[in-house]
């Protein structure tokens, strides 16, 4: 009877503790809803629904909530799921008897991330039996109940609504910025606890356990916590106590604080070792989260981020683990080894030794650079060269080898690389460096299964670095140091040792990736790795004086950056490119380097450049194209961005590092520039300058001077801009880089194959030729106020000459223009007579047209007014003439590139013609698309998948119509240059907001009402337009549809 009742009592509380509900339980029942239950589940958000007594959730199929996460990232998702469950019990009783209207609570309410009412959700029973639900912050009812999927009465009700709710402005919030941590614990006032663990880097093991493991959670202690009798002060701790304390503070995992109901346990955290130390003990009651050490008892105050992968909670206490507080343990806490007796042996760390600061680049370099990480399981490996891109920071950069940073114990590392059918470790003999708080920390390298030649005895690389003094130390950093020596036979040579008490498993992989890879490379711009010596695992290469060094130590230094001119960065970038072909196509063993930068090109006495850091270099097979890899790793700035996202790496992510350092190398600027908004990635950069056409002023000054190079300072840059492109397939293989430098292939030829040559003579173009004189005489001395003139050879015909500004580019755009206009002869396209080439001078001549352009007669109020709907229309129509001509009747099919109301011509009956066609290009039959990365245009009028990533089709051109179209009809200009980004207005989505019910609003108030018939066209044109102006170039019509629509009024959808 005993047992039977406390059942009772243990199943009641059992109940009362799980909220008598499992809401993934309940949704395992029903397989259409399987992807919503599993965002619960991702999210932890099934727990905080499981701990609520009475709830309301609200779903939908698997369909709909696909197409919703597959655009957003894994936090804003949480935000729509937390709307979507109610504080209230809903069923289909409750919602249809006599139920009116309802404002209802959610639990995105509760979180205090929603403002104002935007937590809430209106329910309302309509007329009509349908149950509406929509956010008080909507005009209209976005989705409507559906059916009752599970209601256990009072407790949990499960409805199924048409589609999901969202407010507006849900998705446009950036929301918390996941990486700029430091930002986040300064505002919730934990400056002291951001601070520390930024000078002692731990900050950069919560960056990566957040995107390389399951999360991470952070216990942020207040700043008056620091202030607490018995709180240490941790300068005066030694750097490893310091980390090991701070990483104390954090678990490898996601956990929000309704979660830790269901971890009453002992958690491990970051600085959790092989003997189950460091770890937290856990106690929830109700509301209230405690954290035991063993040493203090500390409360979660609150919750100042939850937003998944990243949880950070506020405590009042710092977190002291017994195993460095308490009473001593027997088993000894990570620490320093104790130093060897061996002179040789590398020195403990200080325990005052100053603390580096560098400036990590937050979430949104990342972003600038890549985009929008969108998939929070995208991960990187930070390096320590990240450090050097801050100007502040140089001197951490020079006499360095490879620098990655400490990540923590838990952090995974490179994965092991073995040749084939050789195994580095045959068995474990003995305890070499006897670490007592490692486990099997160490293995014998007695029994290597490799050439001999390749290993050098210990005692021989002593002798030859001076029992490895700190004289001949050349190099260090946390994982190795580099010695310089030299052999009896008189040869330099560099000895890397590693250091032995971090993370032994990374300092095995590493050494048994570079000794796999010693005598593998012949090449004069490859750093040669020499032998190794299983004795305290030393690594031998060829010697580079320190006197030349890195290339980034040119490149960042005032003074020697002057020694590299074009001519000598040039030879560099050419042996760079000769050494990455090698490893790519011609070593012994192929690899992928993943980490080519300038602190990885070493420079030997001539400034011969070499590839080194081969640590987290990747073996391929020449035939894969691409193949996956798990563990991510490279520098930010420098990584390939495909890789970062999607970890599918090939020969083209090197290509990517590649262009960057060339970029380096001729602007002067690092990967990442600082400025007062943050960092900005070099490519933006390059890229702002490259559309305005000032790319001149960013140039590193010393090759400016080169003005003699301008053609090959142009190729080089060319080169570089195709080698960043986002899109992989796009990027040139290392062996047409190589090629393209040398001259032996055309940048078109590469990248855009099926398009017109720029340089192209046009001598079967003479008949057109003029005389420089005699142009000069009809146009009075090319005087600002004749823009036209008479010339008495072609019967007193009114001409208009377009005098060109002395460039390589205006010759390009005025022989193109030349060659592809002169042949045609349409109505609606502007004649070109003739050209005059001359002393720079280049001039093109064109038939007059008395009215000039079509902008001057939208834009303008004086010249607006006489601008009738009926002209407005007739010019519409002769343009989508003009264009569907270019498109599809011409020999070569020119996609026009630059359609705007200013390259529209007006003749004296207000015929229009399009003119401009210095930037056209034309497709082959088969052709249909093209990609480029001379990006020229104008703002407003490009299409999204032009302007941001070259590639351009006649549906870039039906992009700038659908503008123009839209600018015609409402008089508003799509950019306008004289107004603050603030005020400005983004011309489509101003008219799609505006177009529903109130059409008549959106057409020029300038100009007379239209008539009933008009009115019917104008709609039409402007639902037209809606279409052309789609981000999709798959939706857009093409100039025959356009036509069509204007032409017989179909139904617009």
């Amino acid at each position: 009877m005993s047992a039977i009742f406390f059942l009772v009592i243990f199943t009641f509380f059992f109940t009362y503790l799980s909220g008598a509900h499992n809401i993934t339980a309940v949704l395992d029942d029903f397989p259409e809803y399987s992807i919503y239950n599993s965002y619960l589940s991702q999210t932890k958000l099934s727990d905080d629904i499981n701990s609520r007594e009475t709830i309301t959730i609200l779903v939908v199929t698997n369909p709909l909530i696909t197409i919703l996460a597959a655009k957003q990232p894994l936090y804003l998702i949480k935000k729509v799921l937390q709307l979507h469950t109610l504080l209230d019990y809903f069923d289909d009783s409750k919602l249809h008897s006599n139920f009116k209207s309802s404002l209802v609570t959610t639990l995105l309410q509760t979180t205090g991330t929603a403002t104002g009412r935007l937590g809430f959700l209106n329910i309302t029973d309509l007329k009509d039996g349908k149950i509406g639900f929509m956010s008080p912050a909507s005009q209209s009812f976005q989705c409507f109940y559906t059916k009752s999927v599970r209601e256990i009465p009072y407790s949990i009700s499960v409805l199924e609504i048409s589609k999901p709710v969202v407010y507006p402005g849900l998705f446009d919030d950036p929301g918390t910025d996941l990486l700029n941590i430091t930002g986040i614990l300064n505002r919730a006032g934990c400056k002291t606890f951001a601070s520390w663990i930024t000078k002692t880097l731990v900050i950069n093991t919560y960056y990566v356990s957040r995107v390389q493991g399951e999360g991470v959670t952070i216990f942020a202690p207040t700043d008056g916590a620091f202030n607490a009798p018995g709180v240490p002060n941790l300068t005066e701790m030694t750097r490893l106590s310091a980390m090991t304390l701070l990483m104390y503070h954090a678990l490898p995992e996601y956990v929000p604080k309704p979660s830790f109901v269901y971890k009453n346990s002992s958690m491990s955290t970051l600085a959790t070792n092989d003997f189950g130390q460091y770890k937290l003990t856990v106690d929830t009651k109700g509301n209230t989260v405690t954290l035991s050490t063993g040493v203090v008892t500390s409360k979660v105050i609150g919750t100042v981020v939850d937003a998944v992968p990243l949880s950070i909670l506020t405590v009042d206490k710092v977190l002291l683990p017994v195993e460095q507080f308490g009473k001593p343990s027997p088993s000894p806490a990570p620490s320093v080894p104790p130093e060897s007796s061996d002179a040789s042996a590398p020195a403990p760390v200080e325990p005052n030794a100053p603390y580096p600061s560098p400036e990590v680049p937050p979430a949104d370099i990342i972003r600038n650079a890549y985009g929008s990480l969108k998939n929070p399981s995208s991960a990187f490996y930070i390096h320590r060269s990240i450090m050097a891109n801050s100007a502040e920071t140089t001197e951490q950069t020079t006499a360095n080898f490879h620098q990655p940073l400490w990540m923590g114990p838990r952090i995974p590392r490179p994965p092991l690389l073995r040749e084939k059918k050789i195994s580095l470790i045959e068995k474990q003999k003995k305890n070499i460096f006897r670490l007592p708080w490692r486990k099997n920390a160490v293995k014998d390298y007695t029994e290597f299964k490799i050439e001999e030649p390749l290993a050098i005895d210990y005692g021989v690389l002593k002798i030859a670095t001076n029992s490895f003094s700190y004289d001949n130390r050349v190099g260090e950093d946390e994982f190795d140091c580099v010695y310089q020596g030299v052999l009896k036979n008189g040869q330099e040579i560099a000895v890397e040792r590693f250091r032995h008490y971090w993370d032994f498993s990374y300092e095995n992989s590493v050494f048994e990736q570079l000794v796999s890879l010693i005598g593998k490379f012949q090449h004069k711009n490859t750093l040669r790795l020499i032998g190794y010596s299983i004795t305290d695992m030393l690594i031998v290469s060829e010697y580079i004086s320190p006197n030349n060094n890195t290339l980034d130590s040119f490149l960042f230094d005032n003074e020697r950056s002057k020694m590299l001119d074009w001519g000598l960065r040039f030879r560099i970038i050419e042996g760079i490119v000769k050494g990455l072909l090698y490893l790519h196509e011609d070593a012994e063993v192929n690899i992928i380097h993943r980490d080519i930068k300038p602190s990885s090109i070493l420079l030997d006495a001539r400034l011969n450049p070499k590839i080194s850091d081969y640590e987290i270099s990747k073996s391929f097979d020449v035939e894969q194209e691409e193949f996956k890899d798990e563990k991510i790793m490279g520098t930010l700035g420098y990584a390939d961005p495909v890789y970062l996202q999607f970890g599918y790496l090939s020969t083209k992510s090197d290509v990517y590092s590649l262009g960057i350092t060339i970029l380096v190398m001729m602007t002067g600027k690092r990967a990442f520039e600082r400025n007062d908004e943050g960092y900005t990635h070099l490519v933006d950069i390059v890229m702002k300058h490259w559309e305005d056409g000032t790319i001149a002023q960013i140039l590193d000054e010393n090759i400016v001077q080169s003005f003699e190079k301008e053609e090959e300072i142009s190729i080089t840059l060319n080169i570089a801009m195709l080698c960043v492109q986002y899109e992989r397939e796009l990027r040139p293989k290392v062996s047409d880089i190589l090629m393209m430098l040398r001259g032996h292939l055309s940048l078109n030829l590469l990248n855009t194959t099926g398009i017109t040559g720029l340089h192209d003579n046009i001598k079967d173009l003479e008949h057109l030729a003029m005389e420089f004189e005699e142009l000069k005489r009809a146009t009075n001395n090319f005087s600002p106020e004749n823009n036209s003139g008479t010339i008495v050879k072609d019967v007193n015909k009114e001409i208009a000459v377009k005098r060109l500004r002395k460039s390589k580019i205006a010759l390009q755009q005025l022989k193109n223009e030349i060659r592809l206009v002169a042949t045609l002869h349409h109505k609606y396209i502007v004649k070109i007579l003739g050209y005059c080439i001359k002393d720079g001078d280049m001039l093109l001549v064109y038939e007059y047209m008395p009215n000039r352009s079509l902008d001057k007669f939208i834009f303008d109020l004086d010249c607006c007014k006489y601008l009738n709907w009926g002209t407005r229309l007739k010019i519409i129509q002769g343009i989508v003439q003009g264009l569907g001509f270019l498109h599809q009747i011409s020999p070569q099919n020119i996609i026009h590139r630059d359609l705007k109301p200013a390259n529209i011509l007006l003749d004296k009956e207000m015929n229009p013609k399009i003119s401009d066609f210095g930037i056209s290009n034309f497709l082959q039959n088969d052709m249909t698309h093209v990609s480029t990365l001379h990006i020229y245009g104008t703002r407003g009028y490009m299409a999204p998948e032009y302007s941001m990533y070259g590639r351009f089709s006649t549906k870039s051109d039906i992009y700038s119509l659908g503008v123009m179209m839209l600018e015609i009809v409402t008089g508003k200009r799509a950019y306008d240059h004289y107004k603050s980004p603030a005020e400005a207005i983004d011309l489509p989505s101003y008219v799609l907001e505006n177009w529903k019910g109130r059409v008549k609003d959106l057409f020029d108030k300038h100009v007379q009402t239209p008539t009933e018939e008009e009115e019917d066209q104008l709609s039409r044109i402007i639902g037209i337009a809606l279409v052309c102006v789609d981000d999709d170039p798959k939706v857009r019509p093409n100039i025959s549809q356009v036509l069509q629509v204007l032409s017989n009024p179909p139904t617009v959808n």
